[in-house]
């Protein structure tokens, strides 16, 4: 099972959630709750009070046999709504990215990213792979190595993590040629 994108600490947004909905099993060191939507406006305006720059965005959950969340709205009044806001601060954007001209669109962009992320966790939409070697004396199979975690089916995408350019993609009519002794 892959590691849950929230608990990790590059986290930059922080999730605001109304009423305890909460993603997942529970809240994470930099999400908060609040009691309903009017205690969730006082942060906010709190927040603008003492000067801190930020970013929100309204994030949205579908809920159906399972869960996908998004930041855009679903349009489904039964099954879905909004559930919370996520939030970036200039702060935020200033230490991940340095002194920071466009850190409003910035600050967008991290949270769209996670956002996506988490929604790929949530859903499952997760992969690994696994790397076999074949002993033709033998005729068989070995595990050589597994990795995991990735939230992207883009095989070039996984592999280049992982090997940079020092990998070739075989289709499986191409692996008869590899077996023969």
């Amino acid at each position: 099972m892959p590691l849950n994108p929230r608990e990790n600490d590059c986290n930059y947004c922080t999730i605001c959630y109304v009423r305890n909905r909460y993603l997942g099993s529970s809240k994470y060191d930099n999400d908060m709750d609040f009691a309903d939507s009017d205690d969730l406006n006082d942060y906010l305006a709190g927040l603008k009070d003492r000067g801190t720059e930020f970013v929100s965005v309204p994030l949205y959950a579908y809920v159906h046999s399972g869960i996908t969340i998004s930041t855009g709205s679903f349009g489904n009044p039964w099954d879905s709504g909004c559930f919370g806001v996520a939030i970036c601060t200039k702060e935020q954007v200033v230490e991940a990215f340095g002194n920071d001209t466009d850190w409003q669109q910035h600050a967008e962009d991290i949270i769209e990213g996670e956002i996506e992320i988490y929604d790929k966790f949530l859903t499952g939409e997760t992969y690994i792979y696994s790397i076999y070697s074949y002993d033709k004396v033998t005729k068989e199979w070995t595990l050589e190595d597994t990795c995991g975690g990735f939230y992207s089916n883009d095989e070039d995408e996984m592999f280049s993590s992982y090997f940079g350019n020092n990998y070739r993609i075989i289709d499986e009519s191409e692996v008869e040629p590899y077996m023969r002794s």
